[in-house]
């Protein structure tokens, strides 16, 4: 398989920004994705609830794709996520995988007493956890 490197910040602008290209570019790879027979595709505007698109099945889960066009994740960064979680778990009561999309690789060395982007990513799903049991909700945050 060859491995092609993307430039995300090669990427063309789309009605005048890169961050809408990237939002348009992961909501038309969750569009494509085969979802169980039945289930319908919406795709949100702005403001958007936390949620850039969702698929919502045929049972009424609904499985739903935020995409950040983040080139670090600084706390402003995570702020920006956790406000978004926040907002998807408050506006989609039935959501059951929340995907976050951003254009970057967690570091994650496992080094003692050193924290890194894989770390953070696993207490700030933690922390969605316990928002999304306080809702009498159980959410898969990919």
């Amino acid at each position: 398989m060859l491995h092609v490197p993307l430039e995300w910040h090669a990427l063309r602008p789309w009605r005048g920004s890169q961050h809408r290209a990237f939002e348009e570019l992961c909501a038309q790879l969750a569009a494509a994705e085969s979802a169980a027979p039945g289930a319908v595709f919406e795709r949100k505007g702005a403001p958007d609830g936390g949620v850039e698109c969702y698929w919502r099945l045929v049972s009424g889960d609904e499985r739903a794709w935020q995409a950040k066009f983040f080139d670090s994740l600084d706390d402003s960064q995570w702020k920006q996520l956790d406000e978004s979680v926040s907002k998807a778990l408050e506006k989609h009561p039935h959501l059951v995988e929340y995907i976050i999309c951003v254009p970057l690789d967690f570091a994650d060395p496992r080094r003692e007493g050193q924290q890194f982007a894989m770390d953070r990513w696993r207490q700030h799903v933690a922390k969605w956890d316990d928002w999304a049991r306080e809702r009498n909700m159980r959410v898969e945050f990919t």
